[in-house]
């Protein structure tokens, strides 16, 4: 994520984020999910099992966003440990 889009994020206040990054991007989603964590932000990462977000489609697209379960400073340490 670009540091203007993270500012913007922040700036407005944005209560809710959805990281939906293809598996080649797991480790850039930590970094991303830490930083919203540590500045107080509800983040769901959104799986993917194989594809681009864009490849996906958007009914599978909605689904999985809607499936996505909340992400604790917990669960990102048992991320980091499985890397």
């Amino acid at each position: 994520i670009l540091p203007s889009l993270r500012s913007k994020i922040l700036h407005h206040k944005v209560p809710r984020v959805n990281l939906a990054l293809d598996p080649d991007a797991y480790k850039d989603s930590l970094a991303e999910i830490e930083y919203f964590l540590l500045n107080g932000l509800d983040v769901r990462y959104v799986q993917l099992e194989s594809k681009d977000p864009n490849e996906t489609g958007y009914p599978s697209m909605i689904k999985a966003i809607n499936n996505a379960q909340q992400i604790t400073f917990f669960d990102l340490i048992q991320y980091k440990i499985n890397i």
